[in-house]
């Protein structure tokens, strides 16, 4: 994402449990004590609901386009945020992504801003996968606990009957 816009930065939430959004990744960002945030939170639910790219230099220059936006108390300490994007994927908000301001100046135009919404929606499509990845191992995990541990209980009933025995 960041390349399409020649972005030299960024950093990635993505839906974790509970509802909650964590600082999955960076990339040249160095933000990595940034608190998780809360589906509540305005900023989330601003991008749920509009599913905007947000410019962030608008939103501060023209807050009324950009109503009920409010930014977590840790946004100051990212480096240069340009743009936030929403990982929209089958109507559900799987994570967001910043950007950071580019090098040299550049204004985005309705082309740039549907290519960076199609690919921010690829995007999703991957974390979502990677989601349901980590689920899969998870349960095979569990079974593979869950087989070892009847194992056991199994052999200590035999060690335990044969000792009622004796």
């Amino acid at each position: 994402l960041a390349d399409l816009v020649d972005s030299p930065g960024g950093l990635i939430w993505s839906l974790g449990s509970h509802e909650v959004y964590h600082l999955a990744a960076t990339w040249n960002g160095g933000s990595l004590g940034l608190l998780p945030l809360p589906a509540g939170q305005a900023l989330v639910r601003f991008l749920l609901t509009r599913q905007w790219i947000i410019d962030v230099a608008e939103a501060q220059a023209a807050p009324e386009r950009y109503q009920d936006l409010d930014w977590p108390v840790w946004w100051h300490d990212i480096k240069r945020p340009w743009l936030v994007l929403p990982l929209i994927e089958q109507d559900t908000l799987r994570g967001f992504v910043v950007l950071a301001e580019p090098r040299s100046p550049r204004e985005l135009n309705w082309e740039d801003r549907d290519l960076l919404r199609t690919a921010a929606r690829q995007v999703a499509g991957y974390v979502a996968l990677l989601d349901m990845t980590d689920a899969v191992l998870s349960s095979r995990q569990f079974d593979a606990f869950n087989r070892l541990s009847a194992y056991l209980v199994h052999d200590l009933k035999n060690v335990s009957a044969q000792l009622g025995l004796v």
